[in-house]
């Protein structure tokens, strides 16, 4: 006897359900095998948050130095901690404000970058600061900062000057000041802080070929330092306001210095700890 045959719409929906019983199962496995994550579970996100991570300038006039500042906010329930800014240059002087370190939630804050810009090569720079905080866990944010530098600057040679003396013997040191710009300034005073540290006067100024005006300068250290490290900065104050201030850093060291003291004194990390200091 032959089998009786279903109707077709019914036998299209036993091969659909035949098709479909193991998609539902894996289905129902899936959804009983997984625990929800409670709201508790979640790690909290960063607390401090910047109204800006990248500040980008442009072609900037040849200057001094170029100012920004990066504001930020505490955006969580909880109060924060900045420990300190991890500059990617020593050319950067970043400086946070005592009353900025700790933040209460919602409280709002900001540091300033100043860049000198004597001795930078010409063309786009990126610069970066690293923000070490913790609320109370230890987290760090990048902000970033962009700036084209115009061919026609300002320069110092040396970059900075690191000396080692020992006994009294006097020593002198060179520095010269380049202004490559068409409108050249004026040296109107040399000084030295501090000021037991050296003393500083002209030596002539010349044009070279490239017109580029070299202003000579001699330091000459005090031979009665203690022994010891000695840091400081030369400033160079001219009559343009552009570039009312020129800086120097200097670090000197009196007496034998030990190979691992010859290896730290590295002036590109040392000379920004005077970057705080504001002069006149």
């Amino acid at each position: 006897m032959k089998p009786f045959p279903l109707p077709a719409p019914w036998a299209r929906r036993l091969q659909f359900a035949v098709w479909a019983l193991p998609l539902c199962l894996a289905v129902i496995h899936h959804a009983w095998g997984q625990t929800p994550r409670s709201m508790a579970e979640t790690p909290p996100g960063p607390s401090l948050s910047f109204e800006q991570y990248l500040i980008d300038y442009g072609q900037v006039v040849p200057t001094e130095e170029v100012r920004t500042h990066f504001g930020f906010m505490n955006m969580a329930d909880r109060a924060i901690q900045i420990d300190r800014l991890e500059p990617s240059c020593g050319c950067l002087q970043p400086k946070l404000d005592d009353k900025y370190r700790e933040l209460d939630p919602g409280e709002r804050g900001e540091f300033l970058i100043r860049i000198q810009t004597a001795n930078q090569a010409v063309g786009p720079k990126e610069y970066t600061v690293i923000v070490h905080y913790r609320d109370p866990e230890p987290r760090q944010t990048t902000v970033r900062f962009q700036v084209t530098l115009p061919d026609n600057q300002v320069a110092l040679k040396p970059r900075a000057l690191m000396m080692y003396l020992s006994g009294t013997a006097p020593m002198v040191q060179t520095a010269e000041v380049i202004d490559r710009r068409p409108n050249k300034f004026e040296i109107v005073r040399l000084e030295c802080e501090p000021a037991n540290l050296a003393t500083i006067e002209p030596s002539g100024e010349f044009d070279d070929s490239e017109d580029h005006r070299h202003y000579k300068l001699q330091i000459h250290v005090n031979p009665e330092l203690p022994d010891g490290a000695h840091r400081g900065v030369i400033w160079v104050h001219t009559n343009d306001p552009a570039y009312k201030t020129l800086r120097l850093p200097v670090a000197i060291h009196k007496g034998v210095a030990p190979k691992t003291a010859r290896k730290g004194f590295d002036l590109k990390s040392r000379a920004s700890s005077h970057g705080d200091h504001s002069h006149p």
